[in-house]
């Protein structure tokens, strides 16, 4: 059994919320996560960029930087990097060996390790095995009781975006996800959000602050000027200094405000090796698949997870930006246990026709049933490749062609765009 089939055959989700079970595991590895220093990034949207920005911004500076993220695009090895790196697959396997037999003992306890859990607990012993001088950890779900909130204070907590989603497991409304997500925040942790969020959450992640006793700062998005702006990036300045952040939209500019509030609280906490020609050339070099992602110019192709109603929104607004010349195909495939009505109001109305598809995950919506939501626009097919077939070929040389709905769609056709162009 490969490293990733054995994480894929343990338990999706914990019996009950909390971290005890990993705390467990982790006493058997002899505690790694309390070895390392941490930028903590939880958040609706935005955890992805945010983190991605921050740890090539720390790589550029000079700092052996650890990078966890979910879920992957193209290799499951892409959710344990450091310094832009994959973790090897013979690393991967000989921790995964290491975290099996330990999950075994706690077995024979009647304690069950879910699968996020032991993914979590493989990147905290690979981080420490490689002596990693500061790791950017996003959370999976929520933060309260995530498997990565077993860490001690970090350096820095980073709060973005926060909207309706999970909320059968986070709760059904702004407030409650808030509360849920703010949970990383520690006493005496300085935290950092931004001006734009909705005021609920706003407002709870200010109190959530205060309870801890943490300084709290707010990135101020009036401070952002956007010089120059296309489907492929920004050129901005934020708080009189210039820089290049290779992803398109708004909201991606907020999200590098964030990211540099954070990265000026951690070079004050001593990371002092952080310049700002360091951080210009780490966001320049940032790179994010499947969000707004330009997989092909001729004809043009981008690809965007979009699977809940914020990202939807921001990804409207990048439509309306920039694609309002072109007639717009669309291929989506989408989870059954995301806000599916929600999605494809905001979304459909821009697109011509929508090719729905089944996504390979068991959670998937059939793309029968993704079809009568969205309705006359929509015509399902048998497979996310036939689906994607059918879009190209519709579309004309001035149009273009948007994958959305999940990453998971996106994953499963990145393999298809690049058969085509090898």
């Amino acid at each position: 059994m490969t490293s990733e089939k054995y994480y894929n055959s343990l338990l999706r989700f914990g019996i009950k919320p909390g971290t005890d079970r990993l705390l467990k595991l982790l006493v058997l590895l002899d505690n790694p996560q309390d070895k390392l220093k941490y930028v903590h990034v939880a958040g609706t949207n935005g955890k992805g960029t945010t983190c991605v920005l921050i740890a090539r911004a720390l790589q550029k500076s000079g700092y052996k930087t650890g990078l966890y993220t979910s879920p992957y695009i193209l290799d499951f090895r892409e959710r344990i990097r450091i310094n832009g790196e994959m973790i090897s697959p013979e690393k991967l396997d000989e921790i995964t060996e290491t975290i099996r037999r330990n999950i075994e003992v706690l077995a024979a306890e009647g304690i069950v390790i879910t699968e996020f859990e032991a993914i979590t607990a493989a990147a905290f012993l690979h981080f420490v095995r490689e002596r990693c001088e500061i790791v950017v950890l996003e959370t999976g779900l929520g933060g309260r009781f995530d498997a990565t909130n077993v860490i001690r204070a970090p350096v820095c907590a980073v709060i973005t975006s926060v909207s309706l989603d999970h909320t059968k497991i986070l709760g059904d409304t702004i407030e409650k996800i808030t509360f849920e997500k703010s949970g990383i925040i520690k006493p005496g942790c300085p935290a950092v959000t931004v001006s734009s969020q909705d005021p609920a959450a706003l407002s709870v992640i200010r109190e959530s602050a205060k309870n801890a006793g943490s300084p709290l700062i707010t990135a101020d998005t009036t401070d952002i000027r956007i010089s120059c702006s296309d489907i492929n990036g920004s050129d901005i300045t934020y708080k009189s200094l210039d820089y290049h952040i290779p992803f398109a939209g708004a909201k991606q500019t907020e999200n590098a405000a964030e990211a540099l509030e954070a990265l000026e609280i951690i070079r004050s906490a001593g990371f002092d090796k952080i310049t700002y020609e360091a951080v210009y050339a780490g966001f320049a070099a940032a790179v994010n698949p499947a969000r707004c992602d330009v997989v092909s110019e001729n004809p043009l192709v981008i690809f965007d997870g979009c699977h809940n109603p914020g990202a939807a929104l921001s990804f409207t607004q990048i439509i309306d930006a920039h694609l309002e010349d072109r007639t717009i195909f669309a291929v989506m495939g989408m989870m059954a246990d995301k806000d599916v009505k929600a999605v494809t109001d905001i979304l459909c109305p821009h697109f011509k026709k929508v090719f729905t598809c089944n996504v390979d995950n068991p959670r998937s919506l059939t793309a029968r049933e993704l079809a009568d939501i969205i309705g006359e626009i929509a015509l399902s097919c048998p497979s996310a490749p036939a689906a994607y077939e059918a879009a190209l070929a519709s579309a004309g040389e001035n149009d273009a062609v948007i994958v959305c709905g999940s990453l998971y769609l996106c994953s499963e056709l990145y393999r298809t765009v690049l058969t085509n162009t090898q």
